[in-house]
C-alpha cells in the first residue's frame, strides 16, 4: 500500500504541477487543511488500484511484494470487482480519527480464516502469493504427464520453458493420456 500510495501522490502532485494547480496544493499544506487532500488521494488511489487489479493482477506495490489479487472463484478479478474491494479500504482504515488507521481492517485479517480484508470479503477476492511456475511446489495440474516428468527431471534449471526442453528430447512422441 506504501509504494502504490507514493506512486499515487506524486502523480497527483505532478498533475497539479502540470496543471498550475499548485498554489492549491500549497495552501492545502499550508494552512494544514490536508483532509481534502487526503479523501481526494483516497479516492485516486482506490481508482489506480482498481485498475491495476482488474488489467494485471496487481499493483507495483502488490508486485514488490510477490503479491496478486484473485477473485475468489479463481481468475483474475473483474473489474467492479477490483474497484469495490479498493473502495471498501476506507472502511479498513478505521479508525483514522484516533490514530490507529487501518485497525478494523487488521482485527478482520487477523480473525478471518482466509486472511481477507473487509474489502476482500465484500468483493468476493483474495489476495495470494505469486510463485513463478519454476517456484511453485506443484506444477499446474493441466500440464501433460511428459511435461511434468521433464519439469521433474534432475537435469531441469529452471530456466527453460519444459516444452523447449520437450520439443528437444521427444521429437514426435506424444505424452501418454492420463488415466
Amino acid at each position: 500500500l506504501g509504494v502504490d500510495w507514493l506512486l499515487v501522490s506524486l502523480g497527483m502532485a505532478a498533475y497539479h504541477i502540470a496543471s498550475g494547480d499548485i498554489r492549491i496544493l500549497a495552501d492545502l499544506m499550508a494552512t494544514g487543511d490536508v483532509e481534502e487532500l487526503f479523501w481526494v488521494n483516497l479516492a485516486a488511489l482506490a481508482l489506480f488500484m482498481g485498475v491495476m487489479e482488474a488489467v494485471y493482477g496487481r499493483t507495483p506495490g502488490k508486485y514488490l511484494a510477490g503479491l496478486r489479487v484473485r477473485s475468489a472463484l479463481g481468475g483474475p478479478p473483474g473489474f467492479f470487482q477490483a474497484l469495490f474491494r479498493n473502495l471498501l479500504r476506507v472502511v479498513d482504515m478505521f479508525p483514522i480519527s484516533i490514530g490507529f488507521p487501518g485497525l478494523v481492517g487488521a482485527i478482520v485479517t487477523f480473525f478471518n480464516p482466509r486472511r481477507q480484508r473487509i474489502g476482500d470479503i465484500l468483493a468476493a477476492t483474495v489476495v495470494r502469493r505469486h510463485l513463478p511456475l519454476r517456484e511453485r511446489k506443484f506444477p499446474l495440474a493441466s500440464a501433460s504427464p511428459r511435461r511434468l516428468e521433464l519439469m521433474t527431471a534432475p537435469g531441469w534449471d529452471g530456466r527453460a520453458e519444459p516444452s523447449e526442453i520437450e520439443e528437444d528430447a521427444c521429437a514426435g512422441e506424444r505424452p501418454a493420456p492420463l488415466q
